[in-house]
């Protein structure tokens, strides 16, 4: 669903073998503000990966619940190999396959495991300049949430920082995804994201905030931890 959304490559067959009323609904459920949003985190993603990467040519990297990664396609620092370590986590094997397949020979690795193993054994997996969840908390309550949010700070290397994405309450497209498909997200306003950062260790917090993509449909937390 998210490679249709995103306009990838490997959709592209799929929506030329449709038939015309097909692809005129994939283009009109592309353009929504809700898919644009996703479009945007996805690029957010990668820019703040080559970000990393410009400055420090050892950067580890995580994603958890990395679907088919495809912040890594729009990515130069993954492109160009210029990182020392990127990890993609997923409980889903057939994503990691095609991640394997799509990314491997760029030196990304993968490694399958759910919410509870990271909250469980997280920190076997290392430490990382960049540890990010993308459409991961729009399934989780609040308080496996906060959870998640701990192991993944405990992951992070001094200096280093955590993003979670969300999306927001009220936003155009609510109505159509849960009358018509039955799909039901938990959404959060920023200062609902903010919150959940209130149980990660104070000493250890160099800033946090929130901020959203251009079409304010979806919030980002950023935990920032001290050097």
């Amino acid at each position: 669903m998210l490679d249709f959304i995103y306009r990838d490559e490997a959709s592209r067959m799929q929506v030329g073998r449709a038939s015309c009323r097909g692809r005129a609904m994939h283009a009109v459920n592309s353009t929504t503000p809700a898919q644009r949003a996703v479009r945007n985190r996805c690029r957010l993603l990668a820019d703040e990966i080559d970000t990393l990467c410009s400055r420090n040519a050892d950067a580890e990297l995580l994603s958890l619940a990395c679907g088919h990664l495809r912040e890594a396609g729009h990515s130069e620092a993954i492109r160009d190999c210029a990182f020392h370590r990127m990890l993609a986590l997923d409980q889903d094997p057939e994503s990691l396959e095609v991640v394997r397949g799509d990314y491997g020979p760029l030196g990304v690795k993968v490694a399958e495991g759910s919410v509870k193993t990271v909250i469980a054994r997280g920190r076997q997996l290392g430490q990382f300049d960049f540890v990010y969840a993308a459409g991961l908390y729009d399934y989780l309550k609040d308080k496996i949430g906060g959870r998640l949010l701990r192991a993944m700070f405990e992951m992070v290397k001094p200096g280093g920082k955590v993003w979670i994405a969300n999306f927001q309450p009220d936003i155009p497209n609510v109505g159509f995804m849960e009358a018509l498909m039955d799909w039901w997200l938990i959404y959060r306003t920023p200062a609902e994201i903010l919150a959940l950062a209130a149980g990660l260790p104070n000493e250890e917090v160099a800033g946090v905030r929130a901020f959203a993509e251009t079409e304010n449909n979806i919030v980002f937390l950023e935990v920032q931890k001290h050097a």
